[in-house]
């Protein structure tokens, strides 16, 4: 999922995106998804990238430049799964 040069900064553990659930990554450049049963990269988007974000609760949204004005939207649904650090 990351290469040698990302550190996980921040894991979040069933995080809900669109129908499906996975984790959430906060790495040094930026933020990736990966779906449950999978171990590649679904969503990723670099900080650089983010125009806008809205954090409230257990609810992430960004509105990012790249790709084509996208905005996305996670639904953390426990605190109990987040995880500081290198996992």
């Amino acid at each position: 999922m990351t290469t040698s040069s990302e550190d996980v900064l921040l894991q979040i553990n069933e995080v809900r995106f669109k129908k499906g659930d996975g984790t959430l990554y906060a790495m040094d450049k930026r933020l990736a998804w990966i779906p449950e049963g999978r171990d590649t990269v679904q969503v990723s988007h670099l900080y650089k990238d983010i125009k806008s974000k809205f954090a409230t609760g257990m609810i992430l949204a960004i509105d990012s430049y790249f790709p084509a004005e996208s905005f996305k939207t996670w639904f953390c649904f426990s605190p109990e799964n987040i995880t500081c650090g290198e996992t």
